[in-house]
């Protein structure tokens, strides 16, 4: 807690967003967090902010608890905090991952953490990432190009300049090396 309140009072904090005509005309500047020139508020901000920062870990922890209280054989419910708590424990009747012979360890409460956060801001299966791997894939493969281009041309008419989505499902090599990049 002491580390977030020095970074709040470090004077690069005091430095807001700088004026923006398109987001004063939408109403936003000068609100929230970041426009907010009022410094009164901020208190009730920071105190905001502290306790949903610990909040999500007290869940955390006493979900766990709650769970190792648990007998083994009481069916829990199927939520996805339960899941990946209780992954490759003796409680995980459904599916122990092992590799060689060798069970993998339950995840601690961080990993459990970073991986609710990808679930819920789609942090690594985005459409941005998946954009990135393609264009990578094809510029590292050239060959790739010309036959996502041959494909593409197979479908196309001189009457018709454009791709309707009868013809995207017809795409059958784009449509493997988008799911190949999304892996």
């Amino acid at each position: 807690m002491d580390y977030f309140l020095t970074i709040r009072l470090l004077p690069t904090c005091l430095k807001r967003f700088q004026y923006s005509e398109g987001l004063a005309e939408i109403g936003f500047y000068g609100r929230g967090v970041g426009g907010d020139e009022d410094y009164k508020g901020w208190r009730y901000n920071e105190q905001f902010f502290i306790q949903a920062l610990f909040v999500s870990i007290f869940m955390d922890t006493a979900r766990r608890k709650e769970i190792e209280e648990m007998p083994v054989d009481i069916e829990m419910r199927t939520d996805m905090l339960t899941s990946l708590i209780i992954a490759n424990t003796e409680k995980d009747t459904v599916n122990v991952k092992t590799v060689s012979g060798v069970k993998y360890e339950p995840m601690i409460d961080k990993e459990i953490r970073n991986n609710l956060v990808d679930a819920f801001v789609a942090g690594k299966d985005s459409t941005a990432s998946t954009c990135c791997c393609i264009t990578y894939d094809i510029c590292k493969h050239p060959n790739l190009k010309q036959k996502i281009i041959s494909e593409i041309l197979t479908l196309s008419s001189p009457k018709k300049s454009y791709l309707i989505s009868d013809d995207l499902l017809k795409l059958k090599f784009c449509e493997s090396i988008i799911k190949e990049a999304s892996v």
